[in-house]
């Protein structure tokens, strides 16, 4: 396995989900981030450094890890994302190096 396909997850994607990482990767910049936080919530564990770099390079981004994280049922294994998805939102909050974000996340560790 080369350095990038470990980077990116490719092969786990690949493996463990619905996703063909190789066919959205490109893609990414496209999509609205309403989209990509749904992409994010489907990978469960296996969201990659490259996702979380282009939400995190969204100025609604954190319009929608709020929202996200606002809502109980992503807090729950048995929900979207396994339980994975606040965690994700939470190291993406850290990427954005805002004031809004910096808030949101104090007020999540609180």
């Amino acid at each position: 396995m080369n350095a990038d396909k470990y980077d990116d997850l490719a092969d786990l994607i690949n493996e463990e989900t619905d996703f063909f990482w190789d066919d959205i990767k490109d893609a990414l910049p496209e999509y609205p981030t309403e989209v990509l936080i749904d992409i994010m919530v489907e990978l469960g564990l296996y969201v990659n450094k490259t996702l979380a770099q282009e939400i995190a390079k969204r100025e609604d981004a954190v319009f929608y890890l709020r929202k996200l994280l606002q809502d109980g049922k992503h807090w729950r294994d048995s929900g979207p994302g396994d339980g994975w998805s606040p965690l994700h939102a939470i190291h993406i909050l850290a990427l954005i190096k805002s004031k809004e974000s910096f808030e949101l996340l104090l007020d999540i560790i609180r």
